[in-house]
């Protein structure tokens, strides 16, 4: 690929790495689509972890998270991986379940360079946890707070807050009361446009398969998400792995992110033909480009325009055509008008 097209296709300033360290979990959580994965389970190995990190480092990334499907603080080289990430002068962050992270787990990620970890608590009443987070234990995490607070002082802890039908009435507040206002600790809220149902989390967290024009979605275009065996994904919501870019065994981050299995995946999407796409068609969020309004996601609606940074990537997907596997190169078909 033309080092002109590397550069139309530079990774936009918000753009996120996520890898896997940990594709396997101890908790069951009803919304999340680990208990139902059917893809292959299994831990990040040190050396693909540590052939990432250094791809990573002479791609200039800043900000890694370390999670996808699974818990990984479960990762038994988690202080390592972080340790090496920051030697890059790369800034990890990772969310967890919260119930392996002890006062002194929180320290020694602290002392490794870990800036920023989300505990996915979401509420404070412990029969909602029950429900919410099956298989954890409110108390422990509860707990596991306070104590990551008070030995880690420069770890920004941020409890997550996701509103269902069971913690409905808790504020932000309420969680500044039970575990005080410090400077390393900042409530997370996550708003999401319907309460979630007890009956069936996973349904009702999101929009009616369908109901929002995959041709907006914003993933596709700030974000490379490597599953624990070095499969490259187009998406953080794609938990089977379908939407396959690339794989950082054999080939590098930038062929994930420029690479033709990418394109190809996202001139489908823009083309509006995502229908194509098990993963896409499937897919229930509402995640839409920046700057984008609630009121332009439907399919009948209007295209908006794009914030700078995806529209240049968006122009030259079109310009490009299709990608040629015989002669190696883009043809100059175009999909003008989609």
């Amino acid at each position: 690929m033309s080092s002109q097209l590397k550069r139309e296709l530079k990774w936009p300033e918000q753009a996120t790495l996520a890898i896997e360290v940990c594709g396997v979990c101890n908790l069951r959580c009803p919304m999340c689509s680990y208990p139902r994965l059917k893809r292959k389970k299994g831990m990040m190995d040190f050396g693909l972890f540590t052939r990432i990190a250094e791809d990573a480092a002479d791609n200039g990334h800043g900000i890694v998270s370390l999670h996808f499907f699974g818990e990984p603080l479960l990762w038994p080289h988690i202080v390592d991986g972080v340790a090496l990430l920051s030697k890059f002068g790369m800034h990890p962050r990772l969310s967890t379940n919260g119930m392996l992270l002890t006062g002194d787990m929180a320290r020694r990620l602290q002392d490794a360079g870990m800036k920023e970890i989300m505990v996915t608590i979401d509420t404070l009443r412990p029969e909602a946890y029950n429900i919410i987070r099956a298989g954890g234990d409110f108390e422990t995490v509860r707990r596991n707070i306070h104590d990551a607070i008070a030995a880690a002082p420069d770890l920004l802890i941020r409890p997550q807050m996701m509103p269902t039908k069971h913690n409905e009435g808790e504020t932000e507040e309420d969680f500044y009361n039970e575990f005080g206002r410090h400077r390393n600790f900042q409530v997370q809220p996550w708003f999401i446009h319907r309460m979630i149902e007890a009956d069936n989390l996973t349904k009702d967290l999101f929009h009616k398969p369908g109901d929002v024009d995959k041709r907006l979605c914003d993933k596709p275009f700030e974000r490379v998400d490597v599953l624990w065996d070095g499969t490259t994904v187009l998406c953080c919501l794609d938990a089977e792995g379908e939407l396959v870019t690339g794989d950082l065994k054999k080939n590098s981050i930038s062929y994930s992110w420029e690479g033709p299995k990418a394109m190809r995946l996202r001139r489908k999407i823009l083309a509006g033909e995502w229908h194509d796409l098990p993963a896409c068609r499937a897919c229930m969020a509402d995640h839409v480009v920046t700057d984008i309004a609630p009121t332009c996601w439907k399919k009948s609606d209007t295209l908006p325009p794009l914030p700078e940074s995806y529209q240049r990537v968006y122009d030259r997907i079109l310009e490009l055509g299709e990608y040629d596997d015989e002669k190696g190169s883009w043809t100059n078909g175009g999909m003008k008008g989609c």
